[in-house]
């Protein structure tokens, strides 16, 4: 009977001493070092500062499928109306870089007004950044 009772108390340590062995592991991998924290921080920070920009510069290099045509072309305002279903896409010229890319119905109107720093879809607002007055735009077209 001691010999169980041994044993049981036996056990009963060596599972003590694994619980605190876990809890101090555990504690050692959610504690860091202050530098450690220091470093999380500004890595944090440089991944995400700026990211808006980061974000809307890859927006704007979409590019242009090769069977896309030029519908519009332009400094002053640009308009075009689907013929049909299909793709449109508001190019910059000088920046090199793509305003704008939708989807249209037929019978849609774009409308490139770079006066008024925007282009639009049947009246609604479709670029997400001021065009750039004084820059040569094209508007692509390709059918679906």
């Amino acid at each position: 009977m001691d010999s169980r009772v041994t044993d049981r108390a036996t056990k009963a340590r060596s599972r003590e001493e694994r619980t605190k062995k876990i809890k101090k592991a555990s504690l050692h991998f959610f504690v860091f070092p202050s530098s450690l924290r220091a470093f999380v921080a500004l890595l944090f920070i440089a991944l995400f500062a700026g990211c808006d920009q980061d974000v809307a510069q890859v927006q704007r290099t979409i590019l242009v499928p090769n069977d896309a045509k030029v519908v519009a072309e332009g400094t002053g305002q640009l308009k075009y109306r689907a013929f049909q279903d299909g793709r449109i896409f508001v190019y910059d010229v000088e920046d090199q870089l793509t305003d704008t890319a939708r989807h249209v119905r037929a019978g849609q109107q774009v409308v490139v007004s770079p006066d008024q720093e925007d282009a639009t879809l049947d009246g609604r607002k479709i670029t997400e950044h001021a065009l750039k007055q004084g820059h040569t735009h094209r508007v692509y077209f390709v059918p679906e």
